[in-house]
């Protein structure tokens, strides 16, 4: 999906404007229906949690040989 195509005649969008400033951007997104806040941050995982039970934890084995 092209973000700046028209959803009904496929034609190339234009940029107008940039709006940076907080409170205007939640007084369009509210008038939308769009939540205003940001979600919350997750934690990020722990990528040892993704290991295989099997596997020892301390190090990983490449099979290289």
């Amino acid at each position: 999906m092209e973000v700046l195509e028209c959803p009904r005649c496929h034609s190339r969008l234009r940029v107008l404007a940039v709006i940076t400033e907080r409170e205007p951007v939640q007084r369009i997104l509210a008038h939308l229906g769009v939540p205003t806040a940001a979600p919350p941050l997750a934690r990020a995982r722990d990528p040892a949690d993704e290991l295989d039970e099997a596997e020892p934890q301390g190090q990983l084995t490449l099979g290289l040989a």
